[in-house]
């Protein structure tokens, strides 16, 4: 039995699921979890332990290049499981570029999270 995909959200503005639904991905086979600030960030990502990660730039306390940062550090030390897939979506795209320079997979406008490849499971 194939497992379900585990896809956890960091942002503080929008609806993911929402956005990746009207954009015509099917969520059925995912489990989706989204949070809204990222004061206990690396405690949900340990727990949960996603497959994709997606990280706004602009969430409070800590912005997503910082969870990154922590993220990977933690990753390389062999504290944390890496997600197969680290996607920075900022409304701003020189801040997208900020976490591609710092180790994310994917960089793109939040808006246009669904038309990356990596829905097509």
């Amino acid at each position: 039995m194939k497992s379900k995909l585990k896809v956890m959200a960091f942002e503080d503005g929008y609806d993911i699921e929402a956005i990746l639904i009207s954009g015509g991905i099917e969520l059925t086979e995912v489990e989706f979890i989204q949070h809204w600030d990222t004061s206990k960030a690396l405690e949900q990502i340990r727990e949960f332990q996603p497959n994709i990660l997606l990280l706004d730039f602009y969430i409070p306390p800590k912005n997503g290049l910082e969870l990154l940062l922590e993220t990977t550090k933690l990753c390389n030390s062999g504290e944390l499981t890496r997600p197969d897939v680290i996607v920075g979506m900022s409304s701003a795209m020189s801040k997208n570029e900020a976490m591609l320079s710092n180790g994310a997979d994917h960089g793109i406008l939040k808006w246009d999270i669904a038309k990356l490849p990596i829905w097509n499971h």
